[in-house]
C-alpha cells in the first residue's frame, strides 16, 4: 500500500499518467529526478503521511521500495509493523495490481510462468500449514494441492484476497 502511495506520487511529480510505469527497485536519479523534483515529491509525502521528512529523504532512500519502507517505519510504530511476509506479499499484491493489460507485454512478464510461480508458492503455504496442524488436516493435502495445480491466475488471486483479505 506504502509503495503503491509512493509510485503514483512518483508518477504525478514526473508527469507520468500511469504508476505502472514507476520501477520500484529502481534508483530516482535514473528516473530522472533532480534536487527540486526531490523536494517536491518530499512535501508531497509530508502533506500526505503527516510526518515531516528531512529534505535529503530521497538521497537516503534511493529507489521507491527504500522511500516505501522508509516512510512506513515512520507513520507505523515498530510493535505494530507487520511481520517481513507480510508485508512481501503487499508489495507483491500491490505490484500485480499496478499492472494494466499491456504492461505485462511491455515488461517482458510470462503470465503462465507467474501463474505456475504463484501457485507453486501457494502449494508450499498449504504444506507447511498441513505440516504444522499435523496428521489430521493432511489427508486433504494431496486434493488442495491437485486443485491448485489446476486452477487459473485468477482463481489464485482470489484464494490470496480470501486468505489475506483485499487491499486496503
Amino acid at each position: 500500500m506504502t509503495l503503491h502511495l509512493i509510485r503514483t506520487e512518483v508518477a504525478s511529480v514526473l508527469g507520468y499518467r500511469d504508476s505502472a510505469a514507476i520501477d520500484p527497485d529502481r534508483a530516482f536519479q535514473e528516473l530522472g529526478f533532480d534536487s527540486l523534483l526531490a523536494v517536491e515529491l518530499r512535501n508531497r509525502l509530508n502533506a500526505m503521511a503527516g510526518v515531516p521528512l528531512p529534505a535529503t529523504v530521497i538521497f537516503e532512500h534511493p529507489t521507491p521500495a527504500a522511500l516505501a519502507g522508509a516512510l512506513l517505519a515512520r507513520v507505523v510504530p515498530e510493535s505494530s509493523a507487520r511481520p517481513p511476509l507480510i508485508a512481501g506479499l503487499e508489495q507483491l499484491e500491490a505490484s500485480l495490481t499496478d499492472l494494466t493489460a499491456g504492461s505485462w507485454d511491455e515488461l517482458g512478464l510470462d503470465h503462465s510462468a507467474i501463474s505456475v510461480r504463484l501457485q507453486t508458492l501457494l502449494a508450499k503455504v498449504r504444506e507447511a500449514a498441513d505440516a504444522a496442524d499435523g496428521p489430521a488436516r493432511a489427508t486433504g493435502a494431496a486434493g488442495a494441492a491437485g486443485a491448485i495445480e489446476s486452477a487459473t491466475a485468477e482463481e489464485i488471486f482470489a484464494l490470496i484476497d480470501s486468505e489475506l483479505g483485499p487491499p486496503q
